[in-house]
């Protein structure tokens, strides 16, 4: 029936029909992508955040899984350090709170914030849930076998936090034993007393070679 119509208003019509079959494409692929969007879990959006505002949800989810409310067990999760990815099996805590893929650099992120005073320090904060993340950092941290934690770490060693200075203590001397050359890097550092107390009353061996000072 076009055909019987002038040749303008043919024209006319048929653009118009394709300009009306564009619209209606347009809004559908706009209805699509705002329904994929609606599809992305909060844990991915999550994941995106820098590590350092996730730090309050963090802490709270730490809490939980050191509590056991999580489930306990063992898994695996991917260390990223640059370019390099190792798969590390151990207890699940690391997985509840950062997930199965873990950036060294999140790990040394956080330590450094609470290393300089960045981090847990707000009178309103709750001490026990700082502890909680601080703790499974620093099992990150032990894992991680990497010669970028100590000084970090050996930073935390007189932590105000009694559980942060324990488990900086064991970290070290786990990362000690577990390598030569991480050990002679830390042989030289002086452990307080407090932070060996904190490891022996969680009944963690002090090996002869520690250091330990006042």
């Amino acid at each position: 029936m076009d055909n019987k119509l002038p040749v303008g208003l043919r024209t006319v019509s048929a653009g118009c029909n394709i300009e009306t079959w564009q619209r209606s494409n347009i809004m559908r692929a706009f209805k699509l992508i705002i329904f994929a969007s609606l599809l992305i879990s909060p844990a991915a959006a999550f994941s995106q955040q820098g590590i350092i505002e996730r730090v309050p949800e963090l802490q709270k989810t730490a809490r939980r899984a050191i509590g056991g409310a999580m489930g306990c067990g063992v898994g695996s999760f991917v260390l990223v350090e640059g370019e390099t990815e190792t798969r590390i099996g151990g207890g699940l805590d690391p997985i509840h709170v950062f997930g199965n893929r873990i950036e060294l650099d999140d790990i040394l992120t956080i330590l450094e914030a609470r290393s300089e005073k960045r981090l847990g320090f707000d009178p309103d904060e709750n001490k026990d849930e700082v502890g909680a993340l601080l703790y499974v950092t620093l099992t990150v941290a032990i894992a991680s076998k990497s010669p970028k934690v100590i000084s970090i770490v050996k930073s935390l060693l007189s932590d105000e936090i009694e559980v942060v200075r324990a488990w900086s203590a064991i970290a070290l001397i786990k990362l000690a034993e577990s390598d030569p050359e991480l050990k002679e890097a830390i042989l030289p550092i002086g452990f307080p007393k407090s932070a060996l107390a904190g490891a022996k009353s969680r009944s963690y061996p002090i090996p002869t070679w520690v250091r330990s000072i006042d």
